[in-house]
């Protein structure tokens, strides 16, 4: 009888971890982020926040954002913060919110009203700041507050540059 040897059986490959940055990594985030999108289009809107998540884990956020964004995202689907206001630590209380809506709201409105007008050769004065107001239905130094505070600064600016009609 012969003697019988044992067949070696090549050792089996070590599972490879592929890092969400690393470029092996791209085809499995862009195929994780397609199977997202698709459940935030059947209105599962979590699927959005994930899919948030993901993309700075995986593509070039300023780390400082993406370490902020994991660490307070992480602590709402961990259940250790039971809203997305405390685990991102911000609070909006009820005073004055429903003023804060419209004036966000109007915001846009007023300074490209503002900005349409200029163009067309009126100064930006209590005048001009008369007539926005009269049509939105507020008073002028309303319009003229909302123009001049620093929440509208970003939009001054680029409405300087751009042509409005």
């Amino acid at each position: 009888m012969a003697k019988r040897t044992r067949q070696k059986v090549p050792p089996q490959a070590r599972p490879k971890f592929i890092f969400a940055r690393h470029p092996g990594a791209l085809p499995l985030v862009q195929r994780q982020l397609e199977t997202l999108h698709q459940r935030y289009q059947r209105g599962d809107y979590v699927a959005l926040l994930q899919a948030i998540d993901l993309f700075f884990e995986c593509f070039s956020a300023p780390k400082w954002i993406a370490d902020a964004f994991f660490d307070a995202m992480s602590d709402w689907f961990a259940y250790r913060a039971p809203t997305l206001d405390e685990a991102f630590r911000v609070r909006r209380s009820g005073k004055h919110i429903v003023q804060r809506r419209e004036r966000e709201r109007l915001r846009p409105v007023i300074l490209l009203r503002v900005a349409q007008l200029h163009q067309q050769g009126q100064p930006i004065d209590m005048r001009t700041f008369a007539q926005v107001a009269e049509e939105i239905g507020k008073s002028p130094g309303y319009v003229s507050r909302v123009y001049y505070e620093r929440a509208s600064a970003v939009w001054r600016k680029i409405l300087q540059k751009l042509q409005v009609s």
